[in-house]
């Protein structure tokens, strides 16, 4: 539901190109573009709850009520737990949560992450890290390194103040059948502890049990972080994997780069892409090769 509008936002879609004015009490449409120009205001609303302020000059497009694409401009959100995560996809990588509050802004060739409260992980195509409380990512499409760095989250909470909630909107959003409360667990996200006794990393084995679910398979993301949960390496399995009902296990290599010795235990996260199909899959084990 659009909570707050100011300036004459529009919105569009790419079967429907000629954009039309947005409306406190509208009903926030999945894959509908918002804009807003240089002196408007837009506040959404999505189940979980979610509430995005989207800045001017911003393109923001809603793909579902757990995921949105940012094209340009800023965005605060305030995502509340769910026991599927939330994604903000950007030209540069993406942010995953599972309920905080967070800024996102796209610059010329970067986009920055900052981290009100709560946890998110950032990420591209090759590298992914874990911000915090007043942390900030600057994440370059081909960067293969991403740090967080200390930010004045001040002014961001202050430009995000100045949007607020119509009063009778945002009582009639909450009282919509919002989930209350904190879900007991996350089914989206699973964690492994290998142990690989410190020896050079060659590959990692993923095995799942067939469940004959055919089609609609998630595909997996894959991160790997060390025994102080510091980011290593990235992978991915893709959802045509779990297709054939006679395969139920799946290696891939260590990416080229340093020589990952030295270290006692991984954490593997196995996270479905939800963008590419619905249907989870069951994994019993994960194990490490070592040269």
């Amino acid at each position: 539901m659009v909570l707050h509008e100011e300036g004459r936002p529009a919105l569009s879609s790419d079967t429907e190109p000629e954009r039309r004015r947005v409306s406190v009490n509208d009903t926030i449409l999945a894959g509908y573009r918002y804009e807003t120009g240089p002196d408007a205001g837009l506040l959404l609303g999505l189940n979980g709850p979610t509430q995005i302020k989207v800045f001017g000059d911003t393109r923001l497009r809603v793909s579902s009520e757990r995921s949105v694409r940012l094209e340009s401009g800023a965005a605060h959100l305030e995502v509340s737990p769910g026991e599927r995560y939330f994604r903000v996809n950007t030209p540069n990588g993406k942010v995953t949560v599972f309920g905080t509050s967070f800024a996102v802004e796209i610059l010329a060739d970067v986009t920055l992450v900052t981290v009100i409260h709560g946890e998110v992980q950032v990420e591209n195509s090759r590298a992914f890290t874990i911000l915090r409380d007043g942390e900030q990512a600057r994440v370059r499409a081909d960067d293969t390194v991403l740090g967080a760095t200390r930010a004045d989250v001040g002014p961001l909470l202050a430009r995000a103040e100045r949007i607020k909630a119509d009063p009778a909107a945002e009582k009639a959003f909450l009282a919509g059948g919002q989930p209350s409360g904190t879900p007991r667990h996350f089914k989206a996200e699973r964690v492994f502890v290998v142990e690989t006794q410190k020896r050079p990393l060659r590959a990692i084995h993923f095995d799942w049990k067939p469940d004959g679910r055919a089609g609609n398979r998630a595909g997996y993301d894959i991160y790997v972080s060390d025994n102080n949960l510091k980011p290593l390496f990235k992978g991915r399995i893709d959802p045509w994997v779990f297709e054939d009902g006679g395969i139920s296990t799946h290696t891939f290599l260590v990416p080229d780069g340093p020589a990952w010795t030295n270290i006692g235990v991984l954490h593997i996260t196995v996270m479905p892409d939800f963008a590419t199909g619905n249907t989870e899959t069951n994994f019993t084990e994960v194990s490490a090769t070592a040269l």
